[in-house]
């Protein structure tokens, strides 16, 4: 198990290296931007996080933000082996300008504790703060329920299903609340057509803005995907800056 001062200088150079990775570079490459969010939570974790190497085989592109429970106990490598995606950050390292990059929000490990936070407005989860103001921006956010939904066959399987009908009734309205604010359910084994069919057919876009960013971080080149859209804007930008842009 590493230390602490050991794990944060690896989460120091991990959030260096994503901060020029993913979303502000390699996003040109991808038609959607999603920013997974993990809870931690006692059951459902390996089953949530194994949805999410399904969206690699889409066009999406893909940053992983977790609480800190998946970082402490020495499994993040199984985790990240398991997602089949090594861009994992601890949320409390989450920021304003990560936010206003993403598309949309998928949640593939969720709680009971972070629903109920959500649908009481409760905000000094820092989980809950992000999915609060997705919401409240009309970002789309999407859930996996299989660990969240009293009824469903995960938490059966786990002998979580023995509470009084008052208690699974009440834990089930949250989620229906859930829905009520603008969340998508859906179970583990509907992610892979589910995010299959939201980036099907969508055509990445290279704009004047993103070169410029690109720009800000230093970078001489962009990678770009074949069928990549270009504005005539970003290619003059890129040229004026001396970008190269790359087709692979």
């Amino acid at each position: 198990m590493l230390s602490k001062a050991n794990r944060s200088m690896v989460v120091k150079n991990v959030v260096n290296e994503v901060m020029n990775g993913c979303f502000p570079i390699h996003n040109k490459e991808a038609s959607t931007r999603i920013l997974a969010l993990l809870a931690f939570n006692e059951i459902g974790v390996e089953q949530g996080i194994s949805t999410l190497k399904h969206l690699n085989k889409t066009s999406a592109c893909t940053r992983i933000f977790a609480e800190e429970g998946y970082f402490s106990f020495g499994k993040l490598h199984s985790f990240i082996e398991l997602s089949e995606n090594d861009d994992w950050t601890p949320v409390d390292h989450f920021t304003k300008e990560i936010e206003d990059e993403f598309d949309q929000l998928f949640i593939p490990v969720a709680s009971f504790s972070l629903v109920s936070e959500l649908v009481h407005f409760f905000d000094s989860r820092p989980l809950a703060r992000i999915i609060q103001r997705s919401l409240l921006k009309g970002i789309k956010v999407t859930m996996v329920e299989d660990i969240v939904n009293p009824y469903s066959q995960s938490i059966r399987e786990r002998d979580w299903d023995k509470g009084t009908s008052f208690l699974k009734n009440e834990l089930f309205n949250q989620i229906k609340k859930l829905q009520g604010f603008g969340v998508t359910l859906i179970h583990s084994d509907q992610v892979k057509s589910y995010f299959q069919r939201q980036t099907a057919g969508r055509r990445a876009l290279l704009t004047e803005e993103e070169v410029i960013k690109a720009n800000r971080n230093h970078q001489i080149e962009i990678f770009l995907s074949s069928g990549t859209l270009i504005t005539p804007l970003a290619r003059d930008t890129a040229r004026n800056l001396g970008i190269r842009l790359t087709l692979r």
